[in-house]
């Protein structure tokens, strides 16, 4: 949804039930003008569903039930039919051989590929490190690349390597040179659900429209920070218009 308000024409691969909350993602989805012919849907699982509680700082604990999200299988993906010039991953429930075959897939047919992996996947610490010569950009959050790496700096792996730190911005490694780059303080946080995907989504964007990773994370930061001004992690995603001023 966040690429396709940034004029990129946008495709989702999932898995959901056949229920009224799947016919709720399906209308949110093509609303937004996001092509939802390869979601897959399972009659007899019922889709994902998250309960969000929200602190009065905006912090929250999430409470997940993946449901037939976590059922996504090498056999569903459409591979033939899908024509792209970028995948964006995230987790796929520590489901490692289909992250294989995704990667593998994308670079037999030279798609760039990010990459911003749940801890199901950093679990599979040996797998995942093996296979992140395939990425170009990995996010991560700073839990997240201590998980990974032992540290908060990023290893030899993808291309380029993003380590978030909430409002106190992060780190980005190009071809192992890092440079530190700024958050954006907001005053009253309503919400912080999505803001990883709100930045990854952002700085992808950025990288789309020509702009070079170091740019390109300015625009993943301005589209995280607007996202923490809302309930949800869908209102605040920035338009092109919005996140190029």
């Amino acid at each position: 949804m966040s690429f396709a308000r940034k004029d990129l024409k946008s495709a989702v691969v999932a898995e959901m039930g056949n229920d009224p909350q799947s016919l709720l993602i399906h209308r949110d989805l093509e609303e937004s003008q996001v092509d939802t012919r390869f979601l897959v849907q399972e009659s007899d699982e019922t889709t994902a569903v998250s309960v969000v509680l929200i602190a009065d700082d905006g912090g929250r604990s999430i409470m997940v039930h993946r449901g037939a999200a976590a059922m996504l299988t090498k056999s569903d993906l459409p591979l033939a039919e899908i024509e792209t010039r970028w995948i964006h991953i995230t987790s796929l429930g520590g489901n490692m051989e289909l992250l294989k075959t995704l990667l593998h897939w994308a670079k037999s047919k030279q798609i760039r590929v990010s990459l911003n992996p749940g801890m199901k996947e950093i679990q599979h610490k040996d797998k995942l490190l093996s296979l992140l010569a395939y990425v170009e950009i990995l996010f991560l959050n700073k839990d997240e690349a201590e998980a990974l790496w032992g540290i908060d700096q990023a290893k030899l792996g993808a291309y380029v390597s993003v380590i978030t730190d909430g409002e106190r911005g992060g780190k980005v490694s190009v071809a192992g040179k890092v440079s530190i780059f700024e958050g954006i303080k907001v005053k009253n946080v309503v919400d912080t659900t999505g803001a990883g995907d709100a930045f990854a989504s952002g700085m992808v964007a950025g990288v789309l429209y020509g702009k070079t990773y170091e740019q390109a994370v300015k625009w993943g930061v301005k589209n995280a920070t607007n996202v923490l001004k809302y309930i949800g992690a869908k209102k605040g995603l920035l338009t092109l218009g919005e996140i190029n001023k």
